[in-house]
């Protein structure tokens, strides 16, 4: 019988179906991997037990990293939607360059970051100056193509070539201070040359580094100005030797000399950089504490 209406809400497309499908992409096979809860088209996945082919849900992930992220579920067309949600073991395709359909939980804008709200799974967007909020994460390589001003479908990009390019570092020295509740006012690290991810950041005082509090705090940060200069300031990492706080080093706030202590990276993941980008530093110190000279050095990572 000949088809005699046309439907008025043609969808544009679905959940984790490829979009431009002339365009370059790469998707890998993969394996679900999860005891409990759901896993769908266009999900975001990290990777699981077998991190060479095992897909996991990122729901309550305790991070999301360049290395965890395994990429999105595609929609395949030999499965029926109404077979999701997909079960254990199941094999999946696992897209990691392209551009794929995407479900946003709330109004997303072209050029954002993808992020995700780890309890949740709800992908979001986020401003290349906007700090995470807590529990949210960036999706390394990922960004949203297409406005939309309400919650619903939209394009992004994802570019997960990060894994296979090129590490390089940046460092800046600083002096001891010399007076106690002296500050280091925002100094230049450096500008990134090209397209990259932060990955990695370490303090390396000259001297030992104990635990303090309140008037013998001190707190290093980590900064991003976009290369829309002067733009504004966004902290990308934080490192403290306030044991209580999050990002204290060694979990006690404690470094021997010449001991390398990892920066908290903002957010919990990667920061992706554009060419261009500076990378300052700033210390703040409580009005008892004095710190030794010391390096920062940042790792980054280029595309491939």
């Amino acid at each position: 019988m000949p088809q005699l209406s046309i439907p008025e809400d043609i969808p544009v497309g679905y959940k984790g179906q490829i979009a431009e499908s002339g365009a370059p992409r790469y998707a890998r096979s993969a394996s679900a991997d999860f005891s409990s809860g759901a896993l769908e088209a266009g999900d975001p996945v990290i990777r699981g037990t077998v991190p060479e082919k095992d897909a996991a849900p990122v729901v309550a992930a305790s991070d999301i990293t360049a290395e965890s992220f395994f990429g999105f579920v595609i929609l395949e067309t030999s499965r029926p939607q109404a077979d999701t949600p997909i079960v254990d073991d199941d094999p999946v395709a696992v897209l990691q360059e392209g551009h794929i359909y995407l479900d946003a939980s709330e109004v997303v804008t072209a050029g954002e970051d993808v992020a995700v709200v780890k309890s949740s799974g709800a992908l979001v967007g986020l401003g290349a100056e906007e700090n995470a909020p807590t529990g949210t994460a960036r999706l390394p390589g990922c960004r949203w193509e297409e406005t939309i001003g309400a919650a619903g479908l939209a394009i992004a990009s994802v570019r997960m070539k990060g894994s296979a390019g090129s590490r390089f570092m940046l460092s800046a020295e600083f002096a001891a201070s010399g007076v106690a509740g002296t500050d280091i006012a925002e100094n230049v690290i450096g500008a990134v040359p090209e397209d990259c991810k932060l990955i990695g950041a370490k303090y390396i005082p000259a001297a030992a580094i104990t635990a303090g509090t309140g008037a013998t705090a001190m707190n290093l940060q980590i900064n991003k100005r976009t290369n829309a200069l002067p733009a504004t300031q966004v902290a990308v990492a934080d490192g403290s030797n306030v044991a209580a706080e999050s990002q204290d080093w060694n979990d006690d706030g404690v470094l021997a000399a010449f001991e390398a202590g990892d920066f908290e990276m903002v957010g919990g993941g990667v920061e992706d950089l554009l060419a261009g980008d500076v990378l300052t530093f700033e210390l703040t110190a409580g009005a008892s504490a004095t710190y030794p000279a010391g390096m920062i050095v940042l790792e980054l990572r280029t595309y491939a």
